[in-house]
């Protein structure tokens, strides 16, 4: 596999193959690297803390206490604090449509807070049980324009491919 190391549209430092396709993906698939999946995405789940049936818009990834949480894909951290049942939790919003949240937290990486950006990848907290939980798992949720969706079925967008201008260039 030849892989090119050049710069994408935003001034990061990609790998492409000779055609111009990036290796690598827009989003990591998971945020974490987890045991098992506790809970799905689901219309009605039984709530463990509550006690009663309510919808459960995330995914639940069970991991030790402390594991890194990582942002699945590049761009800006819109709120980083607690927020109720959520515990610690942060939000990102990234190439539109798409935003993401990850609840639950132990804690909060170095200096993230509001208006940081972060890249793919990048550890932003760690695994907790922080808020309404029952044990150490990370809740994360993916919102197009807006509204939730499964984390774990939705079509992610295509990874980029290098035209136009900057063809000629990564030609070169």
């Amino acid at each position: 596999l030849t892989a090119i190391r050049f710069e994408n549209d935003k001034g990061e430092t990609e790998y492409y193959d000779l055609d111009g396709r990036a290796l690598g993906r827009r989003f990591l698939k998971y945020p974490v690297e987890y045991r098992k999946i506790t809970s799905s995405y689901t219309g009605a789940r039984f709530h463990p803390v509550l006690r009663r049936f309510r919808p459960h818009r995330g995914v639940d990834f069970s991991a030790p206490a402390g594991t890194p949480v990582r942002a699945v894909a590049s761009g800006i951290v819109t709120f980083a604090a607690r927020n109720g049942e959520y515990g610690n939790h942060i939000e990102i919003e990234h190439q539109r449509p798409y935003s993401t949240s990850y609840s639950h937290l132990r804690g909060f990486a170095r200096d993230l807070r509001a208006g940081v950006s972060v890249r793919k990848g990048q550890v932003i907290g760690y695994v907790g049980t922080s808020g309404m939980a029952t044990g150490p798992h990370l809740h994360f949720m993916l919102f197009e324009n807006g509204s939730y969706v499964d984390p774990l079925r939705v079509k992610l967008p295509a990874d980029e491919q290098i035209s136009g201008t900057r063809w000629k260039r990564f030609a070169s």
